[in-house]
């Protein structure tokens, strides 16, 4: 039942127009990122012969000057389409008001939920699949440092993993699609500005453990080839936690 549900969803996402829109946006803009870190590699190499930190980074070139500077845009153009991807998951069956029907239905409420995240995480998931293009070419042109390369994968997974779950729990709490979207805009940039605002606090302890809620702490020792255990517990973590309240967000609406 649950892989019905799940179904279900992906196929109204392949159908929909706005999933083309936001591909075609996603692949153009990344696109456009990876083109322009390409060409200015050459004169970044320049800069840093000259003040004498190319010899710092070894093989790693690639991935500092064009790879990671890349998937940090991505991880910028995601921030604003992840929203618009799953602010339908649940509004919708609220403004259409097939929400009563699934949750009379045989389906268990956590069934329902995981079904409608894998959804959103697999088409998601499509559209990172497609910057695979931009690394071959680096892969083939040039010598990225593969266990970077893997790790900063990795935690731009585990990003939008979390961020998926995010807009999933936005989507239970309204009925308006627009709002859900917002919603899950403005957690997602406060998640990403806990970084600098822990640093920028005087006490060493409260800033750290600020910045260790955001995602952005655990990603950039990721973009570094470091996958560490208190990273992995971090996305688990965030990402149960989103499920569990948009759980208790649908639960609860079957008692109002």
């Amino acid at each position: 039942m649950m892989f019905s549900i799940f179904g279900r969803e992906v196929k109204s996402y392949f159908l929909s127009p706005v999933a083309y829109v936001v591909t075609a946006s996603f692949v153009l803009f990344a696109s456009a990122s990876f083109y322009y870190r390409a060409v200015a590699f050459p004169g970044m190499l320049g800069s840093a012969a000259s003040s004498g930190f190319l010899d710092v980074l070894k093989q790693n070139r690639i991935n500092y000057f064009v790879l990671s500077p890349m998937l940090n845009d991505v991880v910028f153009i995601l921030m604003f389409l992840i929203p618009v991807m799953t602010m339908r998951l649940w509004s919708e069956e609220k403004r259409a008001s097939t929400d009563e029907l699934l949750l009379t239905s045989p389906i268990s409420v956590s069934r329902i939920i995981i079904g409608k995240y894998l959804a959103g995480l697999l088409f998601v998931s499509v559209l990172l699949l497609l910057t695979f293009i931009h690394v071959g070419f680096l892969f083939y042109y040039a010598s990225p440092d593969p266990g970077v390369t893997f790790a900063s994968y990795a935690g731009l997974f585990l990003f939008i993993a979390t961020a998926v779950a995010v807009g999933l729990f936005t989507s239970t709490l309204t009925a308006n699609p627009i709002i859900a979207s917002v919603v899950c805009l403005i957690i997602e940039l406060i998640l990403t500005t806990l970084y600098g605002v822990g640093y920028s606090i005087k006490s060493p302890d409260l800033g750290r453990a600020i910045s260790y809620i955001s995602w952005k702490y655990h990603m950039l020792d990721m973009s570094d080839g470091i996958i560490g255990s208190g990273d992995l517990i971090y996305f688990a973590g965030m990402i149960f936690i989103w499920l569990f309240l948009a759980y208790q967000s649908v639960e609860s609406s079957r008692w109002r």
